[in-house]
């Protein structure tokens, strides 16, 4: 039995293990509304996922058709992010293999976790992208931040035992939908944080390593246990954490520090032995992970327009609106005054001395986390939403701390006039929030099936066409057509652009060894790719006024076949694109000349990467990459 068929049936049983557990554990009714809401929540999650043009089951064709973004944003970022893990797996070098293998100063984390678990258990990049990242990484996530919020009621409350209430349940997905929506919401994309996988991953190690650095406080001094985590388990979790997401781990170590100081650890000699380590793990992840250093940038290349740099309040000239940015602190308002409500803290002689008492630590550590996240979104040069992934971070602390400070007795009030008024304001909110929450699925639901049937009938005709907003059971009903009808079927199948991309993708499939000594060769003005017109606007650049056919050879284009391959290219750069923005361009030299590469000698001479011994050029004709050995 392989290794994958083996970790298939383990996944099966372990699944009708928990279900067994699952249905003889609980015999409480109000759990059935937790489950109810636990499967709206991944429907909303799932749609949240494909329905915003950028992962979606069905990718080749989408891509082919032009609805991932081949002329806009979306698609170059998602193809940047499975490049990047393509290359870590063939080659072991994080790259894009754009032209050969420089290396890529990024926090490529989460790629490296991709690409090892695409070995693992034999599952394509691609695909665990695209259906993995939904299914199995999201709700990892959900459970790390359950036992989180759970960890820190039983602090606060001094029990070990205390339950997450239904109140806490439904502030928590209040919370966490972002429902009240506001310009930077979910790291400024307009949406939850969640359809950015390095995020997700940088909350989960944020979680995990808070966790094991609170283990370690709390063990005797020279236990084996503590020594263990000192030196092995908490530096290897930190630097995963700040490969993971360079902002998050920058407002981790921003809490730590004043937990070091406001704890006074610096008086016990095991904890200066943990803040030296600690500050080693921070300079590796720096050194490897950041392009911009403060002697200069990383490569010697040439200059990056987006690159980090010191450049004092150009935030507010770019792109603040004092609205949003207000709406963007409204979760830890809530949590200060529900802190206050619940501690019954009416003065600021109370506050003082609960502030003495250390029960305000919950509130301070988010309130760091704002004050970490502030600084270099007020001094430094930041483009697109990499501000912006500086300051999620204090919302989902919020989401974490609310449900805890909340008490689940809050609203059972003694004056009966009083409750009522209280409850009746209370299931009004909850009715409103939740009538959001179902459009909300519903809109990606629509979306998921738009983006299926669009594609389908775009292929088919080889064209753009307008497209109005449909419901959700209309939308499967023209989907089930659009499948019937063999001729459209026979049009997608034999599309020229879905065939290259397929022919891409089959390379995928080659022995991991073969791919690792292997290259890609092609003019990219061979590949008949159509640039479609795009309507998206993000932040100040509204791309409905760029060149859709800059956009699709100087960005898309480059970075599709090292993504649905997983082979690097020779001479990949795109021609004529100067100053190219972002996605790794900055480790490449701009192409010197046009001209397309006619000999194998030539070809031979632009190798930059050893153990090569073969090469596959694209054959415009045939549409098929054609192996040519080297010898």
């Amino acid at each position: 039995m392989e290794l994958p068929q083996f970790f298939f049936y383990i996944g099966y049983i372990l699944l009708i293990c928990h279900l067994y557990l699952l249905l003889t554990s609980y015999k409480n009714k109000r759990t059935i509304i937790y489950f109810a809401f636990t499967a709206l929540l991944s429907l909303w999650v799932i749609g949240v996922c494909w329905s915003k043009q950028t992962l979606n089951p069905t990718f080749l064709e989408s891509a082919a058709a032009g609805i991932l973004g081949w002329a806009g944003w979306n698609g170059t970022d998602t193809l940047y992010h499975i490049a990047l893990s393509q290359m870590l797996k063939t080659y072991h070098i994080p790259s894009t293999g754009i032209d050969g293998l420089p290396f890529t100063y990024y926090h490529f984390g989460s790629h490296f976790i991709f690409a090892s678990l695409s070995s693992l258990i034999d599952v394509p990049v691609l695909e665990l992208y695209n259906m993995g990242y939904p299914i199995l990484i999201i709700p990892v996530f959900f459970q790390l931040t359950f036992l989180a919020i759970k960890g820190i009621k039983d602090v606060v409350s001094h029990s070990n035992s205390s339950p997450i209430g239904l109140i806490s349940f439904f502030v928590f997905i209040f919370y966490f939908l972002q429902l009240v929506r506001h310009h930077y919401a979910g790291g400024g994309l307009g949406t939850t944080f969640l359809v950015s996988e390095s995020s997700t991953f940088s909350l989960i190690f944020f979680i995990y390593s808070a966790s094991l650095v609170l283990t370690y406080w709390k063990l005797k001094e020279n236990s084996f246990v503590g020594i263990f985590l000192l030196f092995l388990v908490i530096p290897v979790s930190i630097i995963m954490l700040g490969f993971m997401k360079i902002s998050t781990f920058y407002i981790f170590e921003g809490i730590l520090t004043y937990l070091f100081i406001r704890m006074k650890a610096y008086l016990k000699i095991r904890n200066i032995c943990f803040l030296l380590l600690n500050f080693c793990s921070v300079a590796f992840v720096l050194f490897y992970s950041l392009e911009t250093l403060p002697w200069g940038l990383r490569s010697h290349l040439k200059p990056s327009l987006d690159s980090t740099g010191l450049d004092p309040f150009s935030f507010f000239q770019m792109e603040f609106k004092p609205l949003d940015f207000a709406l963007m602190y409204y979760q830890v308002t809530l949590l200060i005054l529900a802190f206050l409500l619940c501690s019954k803290i009416k003065s600021f002689k109370l506050l003082s001395k609960s502030f003495h008492r250390k029960e305000t630590l919950g509130i301070e550590v988010v309130v760091v986390s704002i004050i970490m996240g502030l600084i270099p979104v007020m001094l430094l040069k930041l483009y697109l939403p990499n501000y912006m992934y500086f300051l999620f971070v204090q919302s989902f602390l919020s989401i974490l701390f609310i449900p805890a400070y909340l008490k689940e007795n809050f609203f059972q009030i003694k004056n009966p006039s009083i409750r009522w008024k209280v409850v009746g304001i209370s299931s009004l909110v909850l009715v409103v929030v939740f009538s959001f929450f179902f459009i909300s699925i519903q809109k990606d639901l629509n979306g998921i099936v738009n983006i299926n049937l669009r594609t389908r009938t775009e292929l088919a005709h080889d064209k753009s066409i307008a497209w109005t907003k449909i419901d959700f059971l209309k939308s499967v009903k023209l989907l089930r057509q659009v499948q019937s009808k063999q001729l459209i079927v026979d049009s997608i199948t034999g599309n020229p652009i879905l065939r290259i991309l397929t022919k891409l993708k089959e390379l995928d499939s080659l022995p991991l060894r073969e791919k690792n000594e292997s290259l890609i060769y092609a003019d990219l003005s061979e590949i008949p790719m159509k640039a479609r017109n795009p309507t998206t606007t993000l932040f100040w650049v509204d791309f409905s006024k760029v060149n859709p056919n800059w956009m699709l050879f100087c960005y898309d284009l480059p970075m599709i076949i090292p993504a649905l391959s997983g082979i690097a290219m020779i001479d990949g750069m795109p021609c004529n694109c100067p100053n190219l923005i972002g996605h790794g361009y900055i480790f490449y030299a701009d192409k010197a000349d046009c001209k397309p590469i006619e000999s194998m000698e030539e070809l031979k001479k632009k190798i930059k990467v050893s153990g090569i011994k073969q090469i596959f050029v694209f054959n415009k004709t045939t549409y098929v990459f054609e192996k040519i050995l080297i010898n």
